[in-house]
């Protein structure tokens, strides 16, 4: 996505790249639905499973009382397989090199951000509990959960309910992600403030079994698939709408680039003709965990247009937040945003997770300044 060079990939892997990009039906990007039944087998933490070695999990709140305006739990177990995705280099040594553990919870404001992570813990899981060591409880399954936490600064326990229909982002035999909305209530406590939230947000489940295991020659042969660019917004057009954009880039090419716009009746309505553009970024790039630099888009905008060419809704948005590591080797921020739509205009906030990685060798200073302004200086 960005103006400079991606990390070098592999022959094999960009063939490998080449190859699924020519295969993309199979993997069925943007279908809908499935009943929440079918997902109960679906969404577990496949720790030390045979098939699936990566699973994750996100609850996304939004509509909290100000000044927050959002409040993100992500955990992930294990390897993608996806190069963006994934922030641990496996090691023979390693204990847990086979259930590699990110978690990540951030409330995001525009003026005090609270947040903690982990990189490593005692997990637990059967049937109905998932315990990421002493931050982080999930009780239930699919339509019903219940998610506590609680760190130094940021306690919370918030029920929720997952609501129909559930759209898949990717649905195939190697990699599935689902998202649908959410109903739910519950209480955020920060140092001595305490409030009782509810409304509507989103649930993201993803599986993933094109990682081998990190020991393994296959493992060695193809390494992790180049996906250096990924980004998911979620924002709440009013009480009954909600919108989703994720878009996937795969060797440099979108593989998934969807809209959602989802109204509290059931309908999803779902586009995949989208323009993404990033408007400006800020002057220094972050550290990804891999030590790469992930660009941080400062303000963007993307358009979405129908089966008849003409424009169904545009958004423009402005990072109103600190951008937090935490997503892959990209970061979550939160922004604030105006949406156009028909003959309607919507002011509000919304969050972002984004991926997007870049060589910092190849860097252009001079085409940097001129389509995006600013001084870029990259971490040494």
């Amino acid at each position: 996505m960005n103006i400079f060079s991606a990390p070098n990939k592999n022959a094999r892997t960009a063939w490998l790249a080449k190859a699924i990009h020519h295969l993309y039906p199979i993997f069925q990007f943007s279908e809908a639905s499935s009943s929440h039944s079918d997902l109960r087998s679906i969404i577990q933490p496949y720790l030390n499973d045979e098939r699936y070695h990566y699973a994750q999990y996100q609850f996304c709140f939004p509509n909290l009382i100000q000044p927050e305006t959002f409040l993100n739990v992500r955990a992930s177990f294990g390897e993608s397989g996806l190069y963006g995705l994934d922030t641990h280099k496996a090691s023979a040594t390693d204990p847990i090199a086979d259930v590699q553990l990110a978690y990540n919870c951030h409330l995001l404001n525009s003026t005090i951000n609270s947040s903690a992570s982990f990189h490593k813990a005692d997990v637990i899981s059967s049937t109905d509990k998932l315990l990421l060591g002493q931050q982080l409880l999930i009780e239930g399954n699919s339509p019903t959960f219940k998610i506590k936490g609680e760190s130094s600064s940021l306690r919370y326990e918030i029920e929720v309910s997952l609501c129909s229909p559930v759209s898949w982002l990717a649905k195939s035999w190697l990699y599935d992600h689902l998202n649908c909305m959410t109903r739910y209530s519950g209480y955020i406590q920060t140092n001595s403030k305490h409030d009782e939230v509810q409304g509507t947000g989103t649930f993201d489940f993803v599986r993933s079994a094109l990682a081998s295991t990190p020991k393994s020659y296959a493992r060695e042969l193809i390494g992790s698939l180049p996906v250096y660019f990924v980004t998911q917004h979620m924002l709440n057009l009013d009480a009954q709408t909600q919108v989703i954009f994720y878009r996937m880039d795969l060797a440099g090419k979108p593989l998934c680039n969807t809209v959602l716009i989802r109204h509290s009746g059931g309908l999803c309505e779902v586009y995949d003709d989208v323009i993404f553009s990033v408007i400006q970024y800020q002057p220094s790039p972050m550290q990804s965990p891999n030590g790469h630099d992930t660009l941080v888009a400062e303000q963007f905008e993307w358009t979405v247009y129908d089966n008849n060419g003409d424009v169904r809704l545009s958004v423009y948005g402005q990072l109103n937040s600190l951008p937090y590591t935490g997503y892959g080797q990209g970061y979550i921020a939160g922004f604030k945003f105006k949406a156009q739509q028909l003959n309607s205009v919507s002011h509000g906030h919304g969050m972002m997770a984004h991926v997007d990685i870049m060589d910092p060798q190849n860097l252009d200073q001079k085409s940097f300044n001129e389509q995006y302004g600013g001084e870029f200086m990259p971490k040494t």
